[in-house]
Formats: C-alpha cells, sequence, structure tokens
C-alpha cells in the first residue's frame, strides 16, 4: 500500500527502486536531448547508470518516505535545441512516458521471475522489487508532470521564463525542501490516482 512505512526493508526496496526509476528518467532526458541537438547533459555526466549522478537527495528521501518524489533536475540549453524552447516539454512528456513504458514492461517480467527461479525465495523478493519499482515509477511519472521546479515538468520554465528559473535554481535547497514536505503531506491524497494509474496500465497482464 502507498504511504508511509519506514520498516527497514521497505526503506531498502524504496531506495533501490527509487534508484531504479530516477536512473531510467535521468538517462532518458539526456538521450532525448541528444536526439534534439542538446549535447550538453551529456558533457555534464548524465549519460550514466550511476544513480548517484541522477538523484535528487532530497527528491531520493521523499521517495523514501512517501513514494513520491523526483530526480536531479537535467540541465537543457533551449537555444541549442532543434525546436527551441519547444523541445522542452516534447523531452519532459516523452521522457514521462518513457518511465511508464518502462514500468508496463518491467511488470511483464514477474511471471518470467517466477519460471526460472521455481520455489526459489530470492523469486519473492525479486518480484516484491518489480512491484515497488513499477509503483514507484507510475507515481514518478504521476507527479512530474507538474509543472513546478524541481519536479521534471518544471524544466519547462527554463524555456519560457528563463530569468525566473535561474532564480529558483539558485534557491533550489529550499524550494526542494518545501516541495518534500508538501509532497509527504499530500501523500496520502494521491495514493488512489496512483493506484488506478498503476490498475489501468498493468491490467490484463
Amino acid at each position: 500500500m502507498l504511504g508511509i512505512d519506514l520498516s527497514a526493508e521497505r526503506i531498502l526496496t524504496r531506495v533501490m527502486a527509487a534508484a531504479i526509476v530516477v536512473t531510467v528518467h535521468g538517462i532518458l532526458m539526456v538521450l532525448l536531448a541528444r536526439a534534439m541537438g542538446d549535447r550538453g547533459p551529456t558533457y555534464d555526466g548524465r549519460l550514466s547508470l550511476n544513480p548517484f549522478r541522477q538523484s535528487d537527495l532530497i527528491g531520493l528521501v521523499t521517495i523514501v518516505i512517501s513514494q513520491f518524489g523526483w530526480g536531479r533536475p537535467v540541465r537543457l540549453a533551449p537555444k541549442a535545441l532543434r525546436l527551441g524552447p519547444w523541445s522542452v516539454p516534447i523531452i519532459v512528456a516523452l521522457s514521462l512516458m518513457g518511465v511508464v513504458i518502462f514500468a508496463w514492461a518491467l511488470w511483464l517480467l514477474r511471471p518470467m521471475v517466477f519460471t526460472l527461479l521455481p520455489e526459489n525465495p530470492l523469486a519473492l523478493a525479486i518480484n516484491g522489487l518489480i512491484e515497488r519499482t513499477v509503483r514507484i515509477a507510475v507515481g514518478f511519472a504521476v507527479l512530474n508532470v507538474l509543472p513546478i521546479p524541481p519536479l521534471c515538468a518544471g524544466l519547462v520554465w527554463s524555456a519560457v521564463f528563463p530569468q525566473h528559473y535561474e532564480w529558483l535554481e539558485e534557491r533550489r535547497l529550499m524550494t526542494s525542501l518545501a516541495m518534500g514536505i508538501a509532497i509527504v503531506a499530500l501523500a496520502p491524497f494521491m495514493v488512489a490516482p496512483v493506484l488506478e494509474a498503476q490498475r489501468l496500465l498493468t491490467a490484463g497482464i
């Protein structure tokens, strides 16, 4: 169940699941930016499977507490992108769609785990991690469509209001703390839409 549950086992599982989700999302963002002409995120070291390069500490802690959060924002240069500022919302939308597709593909692996590891306790642990990762991925995609920094869609501000975005970037610690507190407080009310989104995603599988 979504919500606050901080047993040691759940903390470990959520950390692992969150690391997977933010890493997948970060790499997708970099690849999409490269495809549209901006190689800056690659030079920033973001094309990496290292979750420490993709994670935002406050965003990660927020995910561990509430299962909702964000990754380290990818710095985009709208002027370097082929479609200019219009590329930013496209990259944001496609990257979040990619996370949902990843979650769907991961869910398909569940029966295969039991087939490969019949009557093995490891199968239960792996499937538990898969289920948690899928749930966090769906919650991540749902939350990060909000155009509020430091969430992913908040990058739209860098294209529309670059000066305002820079002002927020200079105060990222404060804005991140405020966002983290708000998410933890609102997490119980976000449970239903995320569970419904997950149900629709995995229906028929």
